[in-house]
């Protein structure tokens, strides 16, 4: 489960994760609440309980909180409150395990409550404010409505009370105090472990301070600080992606959670007794940027990494600006990297862009940032789950880790794609056209070869695909000007057609190709086109066959990818261009180049002298070169030669991804083990080159480079060497 954002006024509950807004920060005026509280604590614990407490104020009470529509949300929710305490439009009947109806009621008198004490707001201190929300809260405390999905019962619902209680301070009645108590003291449970774990003590540390319990704060803020590490369990990985309910990919969804938790929490614990060990302060600030910030393009995540949530509307980053700003005022390195963070998730024009590619190791998942645009691929392998099915949320998602491509230029092109996506079609993915059970979302997948080579600036990635009938040899190359997929080896033995998706996004204008002219609206097999450019986006058929278009409208709703959502109609004009392999092919393949910022003229102009050379695309061996950037990459699925015709670039004697880069004076030469094991390797290059393990051989004019892939926890990542040219 995740954080909560309600539309109030009409009762509709979406739940987003948010950073706490304070979440905790609603502590300041209920700790001076006498009810129910323990005998004085020493003095020091006092004095720590008042700095947290007073920081958690200063957050509350910001004048960042909005006026704009606030008031007629709060208006309607005074005027439609019945006497009994009770909204009418609030279904309590209501069983649902996401989207959880009762819930609304009470954070609808958390938010009464803030208004309530929040200077400067106009409903500041109004008794007839105060009024409605105790009514409401009496109502729900008599109650206690309980939902069938225990995170409600065990964060949400406290979560909201202890909220609601904070702000009332000494306008909650005493003698109501210990059923609200009984509540809070939900959160206690000790199995919990990642985001989880950060809620639930989140409301520990609520309580501790209505309670005036500082040993109840002290202990929530020590379980935090532990929780704060780098592991192979949930939480954070040693790449830096984060893991939630096992090996599965949640860097946008419960890791976004932690990444405006952890660093809140740390800052509001500084300088106390509770204050974190600076170790905690590198994680986060390594979690920040080595990881989060890698995943986000503008002001949003990747919908790759934000598990199930891909079926709820709109998958914000925003939260983290709070984040990094918490990270600057505990002094954490990298300011600059931070404050650039920033400016980027506030869409400010001078802000420095990333620039460079990224393996997670851990996830399958590779990262590709550009100034002007964005690339990602997720895969999955036998270490990894794909997605999941849980309350209902995700019931098509089975393909988003079946090489899923993603390009963007703002973030924002998949925003409400949803309900109106293809999932048989997702971009990038090969993928047997037929439904599968909801059941078997949730997978691990067959095959261990699945990861990739980075050198910090360009990547390659390879999957080897398999789902029952259906395998594919994926790989994907990432340079400057393009990304270059290919695929080979496709064999299905069901009589399921077979597709490649190149891409399948909102439609934008008009559709173009050969001979620069619009190409009319429908679905329609193209004759072996050369190139397709839309919205700015130019696709280059190096492989021309099968190719597939659509432009045309397309229909779904919500509630077809998630249960708890509306049934009610989307439809929305779509683009998708992709390869139709037949039914009961052997051994197809594919190729194809993409574009994210070219012109029609840029496009015509790669397609006619292309820039990339393919030197490989076979199940036995796939490459590419990019004769202009300078830069090789090769999927070895087996031991053997990459040649460009004249002479060998690249050999290895084991199969691995191997990335070679000519720079100044020399070569970069990153190489992995998709395999996710440690391996000695011989790489050679057809070159005079000398550095760590290199030997080079005037017989065979290759320099021989041996390489002591890592095991452990970083099994899958890169090793990079620069070697220098050869002297004669």
């Amino acid at each position: 489960m995740r954080g909560l954002q309600y539309r109030l006024a009409g009762g509709l509950v979406r739940r987003v994760l948010l950073p706490w807004l304070g979440a905790l920060a609603l502590v300041s005026v209920a700790c001076a609440i006498a009810q129910g509280a323990a005998a004085a604590p020493p003095a020091d614990a006092a004095r720590d309980l008042a700095t947290v407490r007073q920081r958690l104020a200063e957050e509350l009470f910001s004048p960042t909180i909005s006026r704009r529509g606030s008031d007629r949300d709060v208006g309607a929710l005074l005027a439609g409150l019945g006497a009994d305490g009770r909204w009418p439009d609030v279904d309590y009947t209501d069983q649902s395990r996401s989207n959880w109806k009762p819930g609304a009621h009470v954070w609808r008198v958390f938010r009464l409550a803030q208004v309530y004490r929040t200077k400067g707001h106009p409903l500041f201190g109004k008794p007839e404010v105060r009024d409605k929300a105790l009514l409401a809260l009496k109502w729900w405390l008599a109650n206690d409505p309980q939902c069938p999905n225990w995170w409600w019962n065990d964060i949400g619902t406290p979560e909201g009370l202890g909220r609601a209680l904070i702000l009332l301070g000494n306008d909650f009645p005493a003698d109501l105090m210990p059923t609200a108590s009984k509540i809070l003291k939900r959160a206690e449970r000790q199995d919990m472990t990642g985001q989880n774990t950060l809620w639930v003590c989140g409301v520990r540390v609520t309580r501790g301070c209505i309670e005036k319990q500082p040993e109840v704060v002290a202990a929530a803020f020590k379980r935090i600080a532990d929780e704060i590490k780098v592991s192979t369990g949930e939480g954070i990985q040693p790449d830096f992606s984060f893991y939630q309910h096992g090996p599965q990919l949640y860097s946008g969804g419960y890791g976004r959670g932690f990444a405006t938790y952890g660093p809140q929490f740390t800052r509001l614990a500084s300088g106390t007794a509770w204050a974190f060990p600076a170790e905690k302060v590198g994680i986060l600030t390594s979690y920040l940027l080595d990881g989060e910030q890698w995943m986000i393009r503008g002001d949003r995540f990747d919908p790759s990494v934000i598990g199930r949530e891909i079926t709820r509307t709109g998958h914000s980053a925003t939260p983290l600006a709070k984040a990094c700003e918490d990270m600057i005022a505990l002094g954490a390195p990298r300011r600059a990297e931070f404050e650039a963070f920033v400016a980027r998730l506030h869409g400010e024009k001078s802000a420095v862009p990333l620039a460079g590619n990224r393996h997670f190791w851990r996830s399958d998942f590779m990262v590709h940032q550009r100034p002007e645009w964005y690339a990602s691929v997720r895969m999955f392998s036998n270490r990894l789950y794909n997605s999941e099915l849980v309350n209902g949320e995700g019931k098509k998602s089975h393909h988003l880790a079946d090489g899923m491509t993603l390009i963007m230029r703002t973030g924002r092109e998949f925003d409400g794609v949803q309900p109106v996506w293809d999932w048989l079609r997702l971009p990038g993915t090969t993928c047997e056209q037929a439904p599968l059970p909801e059941r078997a979302v949730k997978q691990k997948g067959e095959t261990s070869f699945v990861g990739g080579a980075s050198d910090g600036q360009y990547g390659v990635a390879a999957m080897d695909l398999k789902r029952g009938p259906l395998a594919a040899k994926k790989a994907w190359f990432f340079f400057d000007d393009s990304l270059v997929a290919l695929g080979a080896g496709i064999t299905c033995t069901s009589d399921n057609r077979v597709l490649t998706s190149i891409d399948q996004r909102p439609l934008v204008g008009e559709v173009r190709g050969p001979p620069a002219k619009p190409i009319a609206r429908g679905e329609q097999a193209l004759d072996r086109p050369q190139w397709v450019l839309h919205d700015a986006t130019g696709y280059v058929l190096i492989d021309r066959e099968g190719i597939h278009l659509k432009a045309d409208a397309q229909e779904g709703s919500w509630h077809d990818i998630s249960d708890p959502a509306s049934s009610a109609k989307v439809t929305a004009d779509m683009f998708s261009l992709w390869v139709d392999h037949g039914a009961k092919r052997s051994g197809a393949a594919y190729a194809y180049a993409v574009l994210p910022r070219a012109t029609q003229e840029q496009t015509i102009a790669y397609a006619a002298r292309m820039p990339v050379e393919v030197l490989g695309n076979t199940p036995d061996l796939q490459a590419i070169c990019h004769k202009a950037a300078g830069v090789t990459g090769a999927v070895f699925w087996k031991a053997g030669t990459v040649g460009d015709g004249k002479a060998v670039v690249l050999a290895a004697d084991q199969p691995c991804v191997v990335l070679l880069r000519a720079q100044a004076g020399g070569v970069r030469l990153a190489v992995a083990n998709p395999e996710s094991k440690a391996l000695d390797v011989m790489v050679e290059v057809g070159q005079a080159l000398e550095g760590e393990g290199c030997t080079w051989s005037a017989e065979t004019k290759r320099s021989a480079v041996k390489f002591s892939l890592p095991g452990g926890d970083k099994a899958g990542a890169s090793v990079v060497r620069e070697l220098k040219r050869r002297r004669p």
